[in-house]
Formats: structure tokens, C-alpha cells, sequence
């Protein structure tokens, strides 16, 4: 998988030199967000409004996600794995269309979850260290979203609707965790290079089609201005 990767980085490479001066690649947005937010109602919403093809999180295509949830220190890094690999191929695969939403691109799992899983000890540095350069195998092959959109909410209101979809993995999420990520994400869209739109799901309903129309039309708004 990883000499796949580096091979299509410098496929992607080789397409970007001999492209047309002032040329524009279609846009790829990424959804980003805590466990909860609404990530994934938002992400298939707006594949839907602005006719993308929509790249999920795939967490059934993860192995090892329900035992790490049950044992972490034993399964962390493999789950981690396999979700950063899934996600790198999609933002490869995604290039190649005439516009797509990724569902937590590979800059989130690790911003967030690797790195939260090294400070807490239940990753070593070595494991991090290849998780990392991973995404930046994925910078050169697939690059970044062109533009983000983070969907939030309190984490009162997140550990609320955990609780209430019992999905499997999650029964274990404590609430000192749900807000120990709200603050990685507030740190690290702090400093994310690309345009950033940012959605309340509080206080905006993202399951109702005109909310994510106007999100969409924002998204539009944005990129043709770039």
C-alpha cells in the first residue's frame, strides 16, 4: 500500500507540471468534526447539494476499530492505520473526480487522534512518527481539501447524542474525552492553511435540505473567489 501511495504522489506530481499554466483542479471540500457533531449528515448532505462523489469514513472497513475500542493500548496503532490508510487512498481517489467531499480527511486523524493518543501514552513516538509521515505521503499524493468545513457543537450536546445512537465502539467515550478533543479541534482549525467555513450544529439543523443548501452555496461562494 504505501509504495502505491508514493507512486501515485509522483503520478500527481508529474500531472501538476505538465498542466496548463492557470489551470484549476475541481474542488475537494473535507468535513471535519468531533465524534457527534454531525459529521457525516453534513458531509453526504452537501456531496448531494453541490453533485459530488462523497468519500465516508468507512469505519466498517476498519478491522481492528471495535478492538481497539474494547483493548486501546494493544490495537491503537493498527486502527489507526487502517483508518489513515482508507483515508489517504480516498484523497487520491478524489482528485480524479469532477468534485468531492471526504468524510474526516487524514489531517484530522492524526491532528486529533494520534496525537491525542500519543500525549495520553497509548502511542509511542516511533508509531506517531509513521502516522505521520503517512500524511505527508498523502500531501504529495492527494494534497490537502481545498477548503474545510468543521461542524461542532458543545460537548454537553455531543456526549448527549453518543450516548443516545449506542453505535458500537463509542460506548466507551467518556465525557473527559469528548472535551479533551473539542479543544485539539478549536487548537488545530486555529491554524488550518486553507479556507475554513465553520458550522454550529446547534444552531443550525444540517438535517434540513435548506440549511445545507446554503452551506453548499457558501462553499461555491468561497472557492470561485479563491
Amino acid at each position: 500500500m504505501c509504495r502505491e501511495l508514493r507512486g501515485a504522489a509522483i503520478e500527481r506530481n508529474e500531472r501538476e507540471i505538465q498542466s496548463e499554466a492557470g489551470s484549476r483542479q475541481p474542488l475537494v471540500v473535507g468535513v471535519v468534526g468531533p465524534i457527534g457533531a454531525g459529521k457525516s449528515t453534513l458531509a453526504s448532505g452537501l456531496a448531494r447539494s453541490l453533485g459530488f462523489r462523497l468519500f465516508t469514513e468507512r469505519v466498517e472497513d476498519n478491522a481492528f476499530f471495535t478492538r481497539f475500542a474494547a483493548d486501546p493500548p494493544t490495537w491503537v496503532f493498527r486502527s489507526q492505520l487502517a483508518f489513515m490508510l482508507n483515508a489517504v487512498a480516498d484523497a487520491i481517489a478524489a482528485r480524479g473526480e469532477d468534485g468531492a467531499v471526504i468524510e474526516r480527511p487524514v489531517h484530522e486523524m492524526h491532528a486529533i487522534f494520534v496525537r491525542d493518543q500519543l500525549r495520553n501514552g497509548l502511542m509511542t513516538d516511533e508509531e506517531e512518527l509513521l502516522l505521520r509521515q503517512l500524511v505527508e505521503i498523502g500531501d504529495r499524493a492527494g494534497g490537502r481539501p481545498d477548503l474545510l468545513v468543521a461542524v461542532a457543537a458543545s460537548p454537553d450536546v455531543l456526549y448527549e447524542r453518543i450516548a443516545s445512537r449506542a453505535r458500537p465502539g463509542e460506548e466507551h467515550y467518556s465525557r473527559e474525552y469528548i472535551e479533551r478533543l473539542a479543544r485539539s479541534y478549536n487548537d488545530w482549525l486555529r491554524d488550518w492553511p486553507t479556507s475554513l467555513i465553520r458550522v454550529d450544529s446547534e444552531t443550525r439543523d444540517i438535517r434540513e435540505q435548506i440549511t445545507i443548501d446554503d452551506l453548499a452555496a457558501e462553499i461555491e461562494k468561497s472557492w470561485s473567489a479563491q
